[in-house]
């Protein structure tokens, strides 16, 4: 278990050999302004950084509208770290607290099915603010030979980091485990990154990753929900050591927006750092080759000129391969946002979806005619204004009796409108989806047949509901049950 005192001693040491400007933003979460990551009030406390994506509740029904339907390793693979996070729950705690980790296994299973599509495991993965080590403990579930770094630079998560590794090494002997600040407190040389063996993992401070972590080493970087929540001195960091360790043909995973559209006063509080990341990334060779706004985040597949990766996206005629060329992230943003809604329109016609379309009297024929192109046959149009004013029985009975799949919203005054189509309608629309611009889709329901787990939250076994043919779900990995109830079942 990490000490907390070596751990905030080690950090403020390495602070002492910056200016004071640079020691005062290095080194933290810059947005967590009440400093809940730097600390935990009890063990129960700790155990709510389990399933931190309850921050995404909000918008899970979109997060789960491009996910692939689920497949038989994919439910295995739920059992497996659903029991995992269990266990470390009872580990922190021996109280029935429990996290609903729900959110946390839809993020976790769409990044996977994204980057599995670049590489192939076992391989090496550098996670850069890594939370809870979700990223570790799923790549580790999918197969157990990969070599894994967190690094981090947080109190609360780094202990967590520290408890989640040293576990899997008590659950498979073959599986290795180097904490850096056990290393620093002991006086001893830091392990050699580089000569990593299969199934090993390393836990690296922030303050002591770029002198130690291994140049073009990793096939995988991860930064998911992170870069625009660094300070400007540990973003500049996250981009060095992205230049230095990244391998010839790795890839580096961004899962958030690429840039803030307003980056002062956040939570009135802070300045987010407001530095492109395509910019600088593009000036030292590495590329947005896939971009696409799915799951309800922009998802971005960055590769080093000359690789394969950056080959294949070349002669690739898929929208969300063109943007080699473009070296701003607001302009990545608004080219990911038009494919976005064309892709969106497409499909509402190809399912010939009834439409009420209400909007600005420019915004309408612009973009869905001049630039989509768009063919629905069973719509009806409203100008914003008409649409607010008229609140006359007949015009919502009209409405009703329409019956729409969709209401596509193109107006800057959306919130009033998504209220009034409410009052209309009620909450029939669950699904609800815009990106960048003011254009909002209101649909019925997902396109595609949402997974049972899905359906209520989850926070441990018994909490989930398995549709397959079996009926049971089973743990992927036999090395996992080792801490089964019942011996007879290892």
């Amino acid at each position: 278990m990490i000490n907390n005192h070596l751990f905030n001693a080690s950090r403020e040491n390495a602070r002492l050999k910056l200016d004071a400007h640079e020691a005062k933003n290095s080194f933290g979460y810059f947005i967590d302004i009440p400093n809940d990551w730097e600390g935990y009030s009890s063990p129960e406390g700790l155990i709510q950084f389990l399933g931190i994506h309850n921050t995404h509740q909000a918008f899970f029904q979109e997060i789960l509208e491009d996910l692939y339907p689920l497949t038989d390793s994919d439910k295995k693979w739920v059992y497996s770290y659903v029991e995992f996070y269990e266990q470390i729950s009872r580990l922190i705690s021996t109280t029935d607290m429990r996290v609903d980790l729900k959110h946390d296994i839809a993020e976790s299973i769409f990044d996977w099915q994204r980057i599995l599509q670049y590489v192939e495991l076992p391989c090496r993965i550098l996670d850069f603010g890594a939370g809870c080590s979700r990223q570790g403990v799923s790549a580790y579930f999918r197969n157990s030979k990969i070599i894994y770094t967190a690094v981090d630079s947080i109190m609360a998560s780094y202990t967590i980091q520290d408890l989640v590794l040293s576990y899997l090494k008590t659950l498979n002997s073959d599986f290795s485990f180097y904490d850096f600040l056990d290393y620093e407190e002991a006086g001893k040389p830091f392990p050699d990154i580089s000569k990593a063996s299969p199934s090993s993992s390393y836990h690296v401070p922030l303050w002591h990753a770029e002198s130690n972590l291994p140049k073009k080493f990793y096939d995988v970087i991860i930064a998911s929900h992170v870069h625009n929540e660094l300070s400007e001195p540990d973003f500049l960091r996250l981009t060095r050591l992205i230049d230095k360790t990244l391998a010839p043909d790795g890839i580096v995973y961004v899962r958030s927006e690429l840039i803030m559209m307003s980056t002062a006063d956040f939570f009135d509080s802070v300045n987010l750092h407001g530095r492109d990341i395509v910019s600088i990334l593009s000036a030292m060779g590495i590329i947005p080759v896939y971009c696409k706004y799915e799951s309800n985040y922009m998802t971005t597949i960055f590769a080093r000129k000359g690789s394969s990766h950056h080959k294949n996206a070349l002669v690739s005629n898929a929208p969300e391969h063109s943007f080699m060329k473009v070296d701003k992230a607001i302009k990545v943003s608004w080219r990911t946002s038009w494919h976005f809604m064309r892709r969106t329109l497409h499909e509402i016609r190809v399912n010939k979806s009834k439409v009420i379309f209400i909007g600005e009297k420019y915004l309408i024929p612009r973009l869905l005619f001049n630039i989509v192109g768009l063919g629905i046959n069973e719509k009806v149009i409203y100008s914003d204004k008409a649409f607010m004013e008229n609140k006359t029985k007949d015009f919502y009975d009209d409405l009703k009796k329409f019956n729409p799949d969709a209401v596509v919203i193109l107006s800057r005054k959306w919130p009033a409108i998504m209220h009034q189509v409410e009052v209309i309608f009620g909450d029939i629309f669950s699904l609800r989806r815009h990106h960048l611009f003011p254009v909002i889709f209101m649909q019925l329901n997902g396109r595609k047949r949402e997974d049972l787990i899905f359906t209520k939250p989850i926070f441990g076994l018994k909490d989930l509901v398995d549709d397959s043919q079996s009926g049971v779900y089973t743990s992927a990995f036999p090395k996992l049950r080792s801490f089964s109830r019942d011996k007879e079942e290892v």
